[in-house]
């Protein structure tokens, strides 16, 4: 990890799957944030399609990895949530009306097992 950035800004999902882009959508928003400062940052932004085994080679080594994804909760569309890993319940098995066949819970559970987990995760 040695020339990657600390902090990672994960946008998960995809446009084809209708309100499944607003992981990517939201992460490409930071990005045009970050490069419209004139201080170098050191947040790498990538764009990940829900597979665990990229989210975990994506938020290997870094100090904060920050996920942006869409969740089905049971709230009112467009309400955000704010989960902190090792601190708040990460839903596993999303079920049929999960737009990944695994998720951001079982990611975590695998990276853990694997030691292959940020220092935090939000």
């Amino acid at each position: 990890m040695t020339d990657r950035a600390p902090v990672a800004v994960l946008g998960i999902g995809t446009d084809l799957r209708g309100d499944d882009g607003i992981g990517p959508t939201a992460a490409v928003a930071v990005e045009q944030q970050l490069h419209a400062t004139a201080a170098p940052t050191p947040v790498e932004v990538v764009v990940l399609d829900g597979e665990p085994t990229r989210l975990l080679d994506a938020w290997r080594g870094r100090r904060l990895a920050i996920v942006l994804d869409a969740v089905r909760a049971g709230a009112e569309p467009g309400t955000l949530h704010r989960l902190v890993g090792g601190l708040d319940p990460v839903p596993v098995g999303g079920g049929p009306a999960s737009s990944h066949h695994a998720g951001l819970g079982e990611a975590m559970a695998l990276g853990e097992t694997l030691d292959r987990l940020p220092d935090r995760l939000v």
